[in-house]
């Protein structure tokens, strides 16, 4: 399917996730580069995305979606599921984190599994997700 909104209520939905996925990528970005990086990894699974997570959960339970913004991938999921899989690799590869989340930790799967998209993130289990100034590194 499309990547883009088939409607407005879609186009509307996808908008708004971005603009939280965002903020939690800036978020992110303080986690993984910011003065004392190291230090911030800890806080940022527990205080970051513990605020985050639980209302994106409620957001896709709510509108009763298949994927965060609609029933199709869109941008969305995309930046969603490559968000997530740079902190599985930050998280040790584990998914702990997600998992409590069980429609989000669907949404992240499906987007990992999905035909079209499988062969790139296969060929990148073993490519590094971020440059070596990154606090995981």
């Amino acid at each position: 399917g499309p990547l883009k909104p088939q409607n407005d209520t879609d186009a509307y939905r996808i908008d708004e996730t971005l603009e939280t996925l965002r903020e939690m990528w800036a978020e992110k970005m303080k986690m993984t580069y910011g003065p004392n990086a190291e230090e911030n990894i800890p806080g940022f699974f527990k205080e970051t995305l513990g605020w985050y997570l639980p209302r994106l959960e409620k957001y896709v339970a709510k509108n009763d979606t298949t994927f965060i913004a609609s029933n199709y991938i869109t941008i969305a999921d995309l930046f969603f599921a490559e968000m997530f899989w740079s902190l599985v690799s930050c998280n040790k590869g584990k998914t702990d984190f997600l998992e409590a989340y069980p429609k989000l930790f669907a949404v992240y799967n499906a987007v990992l599994t999905n035909d079209k998209l499988k062969a790139y993130y296969e060929s990148c289990k073993d490519a590094p997700n971020n440059g070596p100034s990154a606090a995981w590194q």
